[in-house]
């Protein structure tokens, strides 16, 4: 053990023979050594072992000389107060003082950084936070140099104990905050070459259900095809196909009441674009981008979307959620349940038992359905096989009626009807005996509520 202490005392003393370091900088190359401290009180640790050692020998008379110049350079290169009023009881003054080598002052410099952080952060409301930093590369080369040259392996990062010294400090300015590791809802990150602090505010992921109660508007917007989404006077100016969309409706009060840059919508699948969304309404999540606000009152929230969109879009039940629910509702979408009323009409007559009779054709069937046409120029030309578990009428007459149909996730319900020039089988159309059969109305009643 008195090895090992010699041998760490040796390496401090030719290290700040040579170099200027702070107490952080110097400790810093030791933080694997011993728990429970400061690389900040480390580093005077040293420096006061190594200068009382000095000292020692300098009243015992063991090479004076040689020790009260040691003295002097603990004074000088390690920045060290005690050191210096220990030379000045010897009529010796050392007035330069000199930068850390390392960090060039960085270390010391907390409290403007704390100021530049709560300036940068003025109202933005947050629960929970975490430091993160940008140095110069030439700082981490010198400090990998200096381990180097002394095969110093004790040591951690100049970043590592920057972002956690700044994260203390910034946790007794923030009342009621923590520190977040995996899911920060903001991430502070100081560049230390440009002297200032970007703030990265992590999305706020709200969960809901929306109804839709008017045929005519997509889910998202349709970028305009006659011009790219520039503007023309086909599209009004405006880069859409259609003057709204449910992601509109919803998002424009959302990030008007977050504070937010903007949104993404993600919904649980999609209904077509005259259809209606009816029943429990279909699951979505809407991410918003750098929201400045985040207590906010989710029934408030409801009230202003519902009546921003009145008559039009509805949501219903909505709770805070997080990333991964979309990944949830991203991978149900093709396997959960979805019920649908389709009302059919028949290019001809046709006896009301051999309608009746779809329900047992179709009912508990898996059908194959190849990419649509009316799709095919967005997605890509394979066969997906699905299932239908009910299929059951009503309301019917000679040449129309009404499909309930419970089925899984993406099931195209227009080509299950007419059969998509047969690129669905089995079909409605084939088995009335090929008789045309299209859909006039659907609506979407239910969707599996396991989201």
């Amino acid at each position: 053990m008195l090895w090992c202490n010699n041998l760490i005392l040796e390496t401090v003393k030719n290290i700040i023979g040579k170099y200027s370091l702070c107490d952080n900088c110097l400790g810093r190359q030791f933080a694997l050594l011993i728990t429970g401290l400061s690389n900040e009180t480390r580093g005077k640790a040293l420096k006061t072992v190594l200068l009382m050692r000095a000292h020692k020998r300098v009243v015992g008379n063991e090479n004076k000389e040689e020790n009260l110049k040691l003295i002097e350079k603990i004074a000088r290169n390690g920045q060290f107060i005690p050191a210096r009023k220990t030379l000045e009881k010897y009529g010796i003054k050392v007035d330069e003082k000199k930068d850390c080598y390392i960090c060039m002052g960085i270390m010391n410099n907390f409290d403007h950084y704390v100021k530049l952080v709560k300036n940068i952060i003025g109202s933005v409301e947050f629960n929970n936070f975490l430091v993160g930093s940008k140095f110069p590369s030439t700082i981490m080369e010198k400090e990998d140099s200096l381990r180097a040259q002394y095969k110093l392996n004790w040591g951690e990062t100049i970043k590592g104990e920057f972002n956690r010294e700044l994260g203390k400090l910034l946790l007794s300015n923030f009342e009621d905050k923590t520190v977040e590791f995996d899911r920060p809802e903001i991430v502070i990150v100081i560049n230390i070459k440009k002297d200032e602090v970007e703030l990265n505010i992590n999305p706020l992921f709200i969960f809901g259900r929306y109804l839709k109660l008017i045929r005519g508007i997509p889910q998202t917007h349709w970028t305009c095809k006659n011009c790219n989404g520039q503007g023309c006077e086909e599209c009004d100016n405006k880069g859409y196909k259609y003057k709204t969309s449910v992601e509109e409706l919803i998002s424009e009060k959302v990030i008007e009441i977050c504070e937010g840059s903007g949104s993404k919508f993600h919904g649980a699948g999609r209904e077509d674009i005259d259809a209606l969304m009816l029943g429990t309404g279909r699951p979505f999540v809407i991410e918003i981008k750098n929201p400045k606000k985040l207590f906010i009152d989710l029934d408030n929230l409801k009230q202003e979307i519902n009546a921003y969109a009145k008559e039009k879009v509805q949501v219903i039940d909505l709770e805070f959620s997080d990333r991964d629910r979309i990944r949830n509702i991203k991978a149900n979408a093709q396997m959960a349940r979805k019920t649908y009323r389709a009302t059919v009409k028949i290019s001809s007559e046709i006896h009301e038992n051999k309608i009746k009779n779809l329900e047992t054709l179709l009912s508990d069937v898996k059908i194959d359905q190849r990419t649509p046409n009316r799709v095919l120029h967005r997605r890509a030309d394979k066969v997906r096989r699905k299932k239908i578990y009910s299929f059951s009428v009503s309301e019917i007459s000679s040449n129309q009626f009404i499909a309930t149909i419970n089925t899984q996730g993406g099931t195209y319900i227009k080509e299950l009807i007419s059969g998509d020039e047969g690129r669905t089988h089995p079909n409605v159309s084939e088995l009335l005996g090929g008789v045309e059969c299209i859909v006039q109305k659907l609506d979407v009643i239910e969707v599996d509520s396991k989201y």
